[in-house]
């Protein structure tokens, strides 16, 4: 509290009552002392809001009190919330609560709750108007590695990938995995163990394990082996003991040589994948080993995942506590928020992982590397045409992103936009002459407020999308054109709009933009574009019409004409292509 809050709650208080959160007005309080608490306390620029808990007592009547503290709380800019105890079945106590826009919660469990709802809407709104840093752009994924393995698997009716599988995808998405070898024979794996250095790990990459015989993990392993004699013994032992657990004729092992390497002070997690049937799949993260018999808690995110988002997800677990070098040191998590993008980045591009379980990523000094992982698969679900329908959040298009040839010969980059684009997005609409401005946003705009500023870069991709055309002039890119579109809430239509740089325009830039835009459209599955444009602006009016939209009057806006676009299916086109 503020030292103004300090007097003034001193005055209205009983001696040696704590100025401190919360305020304990004491029982006996009469219906003008709490009020004049609640009143302090809204004073106070460092309180947000006010929550009011009061118990019907003899002295302190409970309709009294709560018509006393709503009249504070009419004319106050902050939230006031209440929780009159044994008051339930009053409804004049209700109304006059209400009377000064007083929510009653009745308990202080419900009380609290809403209040925690308010602060954490307020946390929420502050991180949307955030604006990223710059990040460089997202790298499409060479799936063709991860299809094969797919098919591999599929093929041999398998729904675990092996661990060799799980080693080559982890390394198509840039995962940081063991170093490690593949082989067959007792030979290969002598010959792979000197190629990469003793002292090595042995693991067998088994397949037809009886489903009633599990075999235990540390069955399949022999680690530290410090020369090709204490190889060869491992290899013929780890055969032995594994056979019991096999069918007759199921039995297939591979060998896997992984190079041992030391980190120093090695501190173990776990991070998983699993597909929850409403939500798709989800990112987990929290404790490995034995950290995690005593705490399995686990915090959860949807994917994508961007830096701020994988950061939180690891700062907010339990799990945190062990990744400190030290009581005091702060934690080095760029190496396990690159982890996590990646896993992001791959249950994003390949929708028939069903699970998948990094268990443990160790983390040391230098960095972080998976030691251990699993992955189970739909082999039969391949990525669907229409999108990345297996997701709760549509990630980045990233398929979108191209290099476009103008008709004169410049090139441009284009994309989808991003909310690291904030400040490109800013200097793009500050450089528009005043009549661009104007014909864009319908009234006078000097700059972007930072509430339009992220509504602008932080779309929703499954139900929107703005394409950026990006000249990169002597290294400093700079947006020359956007086009976007909104969707409706009939799903069936959206809301196009189009602008370009003065200096660029009449050179294709809009067109190529909107032909692109009215292609994904198409491909989204929408009917219609459709778009208001000022009756001024001959020149947009034109250009739509020359697109194929059709201008119809505005019946509500005078100044106004409506551009529709009537989409044709792209099978439609298709068959029309055929045809001819």
């Amino acid at each position: 509290m503020s030292p103004e809050t300090d007097k003034a709650l001193a005055a209205v208080l009983p001696p040696n009552v704590a100025s401190r959160n919360p305020i304990n007005v004491r029982g006996d309080a009469t219906p003008e002392r709490m009020a004049a608490a609640v009143s302090a306390l809204l004073a106070d620029p460092h309180v947000d809001a006010v929550l009011a808990l009061h118990v019907q007592r003899p002295a302190t009547g409970a309709t009294d009190a709560a018509r006393a503290v709503a009249t504070v709380a009419r004319g106050a800019t902050k939230p006031v919330l209440a929780a009159w105890l044994g008051a339930i079945g009053q409804r004049e106590v209700r109304d006059a609560l209400e009377a000064g826009g007083v929510p009653d919660f009745y308990t202080p469990e419900h009380a609290v709750e809403a209040f925690s709802f308010v602060a954490a809407y307020r946390r929420n709104q502050q991180w949307l108007l955030e604006v990223p840093a710059p990040q460089p752009e997202p790298e499409s994924p060479d799936t063709t590695l991860a299809e094969r393995l797919r098919d591999e698997a599929g093929a041999a009716n398998h729904t675990v990938l092996t661990d060799w599988q799980t080693q080559q995808l982890l390394r198509a998405f840039d995962l940081p995995v063991e170093v490690a070898e593949p082989a067959d024979t007792l030979k290969e794996t002598l010959a792979a163990a000197r190629r990469l250095g003793y002292p090595v790990t042995l693991k067998l990459d088994i397949s037809g394990l009886h489903p009633r015989s599990p075999v235990p993990p540390d069955a399949l392993v022999r680690a530290n082996l410090r020369s090709g004699r204490m190889l060869t013994k491992a290899y013929g032992n780890l055969l032995e003991d594994i056979q019991p657990h096999f069918r007759i004729g199921d039995f297939n092992a591979h060998a896997l040589v992984y190079k041992t390497r030391p980190m120093p002070d090695v501190r173990e997690v776990a991070i998983g994948v699993h597909t929850d049937a409403v939500f798709g799949p989800v990112i987990t993260f929290g404790n490995s080993g034995t950290a995690a018999l005593i705490d399995s808690e686990r915090t959860v995110l949807l994917p994508p995942l961007n830096h701020r988002l994988a950061t939180d997800l690891i700062s907010g677990s339990r799990a945190a506590a062990s990744l400190r070098p030290s009581h005091d040191a702060i934690p080095d998590l760029e190496p396990l928020v690159r982890i996590l993008l990646q896993v992001s980045s791959l249950v994003c591009a390949l929708p028939w992982v069903n699970s998948m379980s990094l268990d443990p990523v160790r983390v040391g000094v230098g960095g972080a590397v998976i030691a251990g992982a699993r992955v189970s698969i739909d082999p039969k679900r391949k990525f669907a045409t229409g999108g990345y329908r297996h997701m709760a959040i549509h990630p980045y298009p990233i398929e979108l992103v191209a290099d476009v040839p103008l008709r004169d010969g410049t090139v441009l980059h284009v994309r989808p936009i991003m909310p690291e684009d904030a400040e490109l997005e800013r200097a793009f609409v500050h450089g528009l002459s005043e009549q661009t401005r104007y014909f864009r946003f319908f009234y006078r705009l000097h700059e972007l407020t930072p509430a339009m500023l992220a509504r602008f870069t932080q779309v929703d991709y499954d139900r929107e999308l703005a394409l950026v055309a990006i000249s990169d002039n002597a290294g400093t890119p700079a947006f020359v054109g956007v086009a976007r579109y909104i969707g409706n809430p009939d799903q069936e239509s959206a809301e196009f709009a189009v602008v370009v740089a003065d200096a660029w325009q009449n050179r294709g830039v809009a067109r190529m933009l909107m032909e692109r835009l009215i292609d994904c459209a198409r491909k989204r599955g929408l009917k219609r574009l459709e778009g208001a444009v000022l009756r001024n602006n001959s020149n947009m009016i034109r250009f739509t019409e020359g697109l194929g939209f059709v201008t119809h009057d505005d019946p509500d806006e005078p100044e106004q004409v409506n551009s529709v676009l009537e989409l044709v299916p792209e099978a439609a086109l298709s068959a029309r292509a055929g045809a001819r």
